[in-house]
């Protein structure tokens, strides 16, 4: 199929778990489509020399990205008939999938949630971090727009559940985060403590702000020896601050994560409100590196508390599952390596690459019956039935 995937900016594997994802997601659509990029949000800064790495990637994996300019869209649409429109976030479609229908009337719409945003802020809310009234607001600018599409893409069990009982939406499918299995090796490894994550991502703030306030004072408490690595780009000053914390080292962005995440002991995922699935616990469980993780940070996992991972909420109850591991190799290598083959059965390139050829299986179809039922009216796409593929 010919499919136009439209998103806000050019996706940086390397900056975000959810733009890894993505990039990962087009590699697969591109092996057996024709796949065009097109960015929906212009800004001068996006022609810059820092993108043209990920531009020469994404061409190199078979993606075609189209000029970068204010009107991209609407000149990407007039000038090629597409079978698909794949959707990078709720937001993106609403700027954009009306005019997708106007030029594209005879074309299937996919929208990738990425997670439902508007659960993400309703556990905002009940920590008081947001106003109840403005999740509700997403929540109906969210599912409205859902309702406007052929396919929704959901990044987790927990998420498809969310919608599969929502009135009026068309057919709901999974396309869970996407990493390669690391080998994990048999070395000693320090007390080594790392968290991973973007911070223009709001949450990962939060996290890393609980946690050395509710947390790791306990971890050296009990444990003088230990580090945390704080890791990722975009640091605010507020976390840059953590440098002068006792065994604390706020290193921002790094080219790679893997030598870090080799050397760990465990990674954490103390997040306090979000959705989906978190990249940062998959990149760890991918290495065989133990996690533990608050409920919301173990979102999408369906595991066992200190089988695949530690799922703690309290500060007292985190801090200690931290200390078992970092006291104990053989816990560390045994949790790591269960996390592991946990991830790889619902987030290898293989499965999921299963995934994606179901959600373009019925994308095909989709597109199919609608040739037929054309007669030369315009006529909207059928609504009501959602098919549930976990």
């Amino acid at each position: 199929m010919k499919i136009i995937a439209i998103t806000y900016s050019i996706p940086r594997s390397d900056n975000s778990s959810g733009e890894r994802r993505f990039v990962k997601i087009l590699e697969l659509l591109a092996e057996h489509n024709e796949v065009d990029l097109c960015v929906a949000r212009f800004g001068k800064w996006l022609l810059t020399k820092q993108f043209e790495p990920y531009i020469q990637n994404l061409e190199s994996l078979g993606v075609h990205v189209l000029p970068i300019h204010k009107d991209a869209v609407k000149e990407a649409l007039a000038a090629k008939k597409y079978d698909a429109g794949f959707f990078e976030f709720y937001w993106i479609a609403e700027e954009t999938i009306y005019d997708f229908r106007k030029y594209q009337p005879h074309a299937i719409t996919i929208i990738d949630s990425v997670d439902l945003h508007y659960v993400r802020e309703e556990t905002q809310a009940k920590i008081g971090l947001i106003k109840e009234a403005k999740a509700k607001k997403t929540k109906k600018r969210e599912l409205k727009i859902y309702r406007e599409a052929d396919i929704t893409v959901a990044v987790s069990i927990d998420d498809l559940v969310t919608l599969k009982d929502k009135d009026n939406l068309g057919e709901v499918f999974i396309v869970p985060n996407i990493v390669d299995t690391v080998y994990r090796s048999d070395v000693y490894r320090d007390p080594v403590v790392i968290f991973i994550g973007a911070y223009l991502w709001p949450p990962n703030v939060d996290a890393v702000k609980w946690f050395m306030k509710e947390v790791w004072p306990i971890v050296r408490k009990l444990n003088d020896k230990a580090e945390f690595l704080i890791i990722g780009s975009d640091p605010p000053d507020e976390i840059k601050t953590f440098n002068d914390e006792p065994g604390v080292k706020a290193l921002g962005y790094v080219p790679e994560t893997k030598p870090y995440l080799e050397k760990a002991a465990v990674s954490v995922a103390p997040l306090r409100y979000g959705g989906g699935m978190k990249g940062k616990v998959n990149e760890a469980l991918a290495h065989g590196v133990p996690v533990v993780a608050t409920s919301i940070g173990a979102q999408g996992f369906q595991v066992e508390d200190g089988t695949q991972m530690f799922i703690k909420d309290d500060a007292e109850g985190f801090a200690n599952a931290i200390i078992s591991l970092l006291q104990d190799q053989n816990k560390q290598r045994t949790v790591g390596l269960a996390g592991q083959k946990f991830n790889e059965t619902i987030c290898s390139p293989d499965v999921v690459r299963v995934k994606i050829s179901k959600v373009m299986a019925a994308a095909k179809k989709m597109y199919d019956q609608k040739q037929n039922d054309l007669t030369g009216v315009k006529i909207r796409p059928r609504r009501g039935r959602l098919w549930f593929n976990p």
